[in-house]
């Protein structure tokens, strides 16, 4: 847990799609990374707390810094993300009325 927030990194199992089972559960926001990049701009701009790996096509050092990258990012409070986080919000709370 890092400033109050649970993230959690876990192995893809499927090697398919650009999100886990996770990432369609309201208030889990998945993301599948193979790059540090995608790993901390996905915190970053999307707000994502969950790092998906693919396990057969990242290694071990990889993993150990992707996670890193997923850990050491924040979420930046810009406009525009703040924004696109309220959408992504939004949609979570018409689903849980359905």
């Amino acid at each position: 847990m890092l400033d109050g927030k649970a993230r959690a990194a876990r192995p893809d199992l499927r090697e398919r799609g650009r999100r886990s089972v996770a990432g369609t559960s309201c208030g889990i926001r998945g993301g599948m990374c193979h790059d540090t990049y995608s790993a901390h701009q996905g915190v970053e701009h999307d707000d994502i707390n969950v790092l998906v790996l693919g396990s057969r096509v990242i290694g071990v050092k990889l993993a150990e810094e992707l996670v890193k990258a997923f850990l050491g990012a924040k979420f930046t409070n810009e406009e525009r993300h703040v924004r696109r986080l309220g959408k992504v919000k939004a949609l979570e709370a018409k689903l849980r009325r359905i």
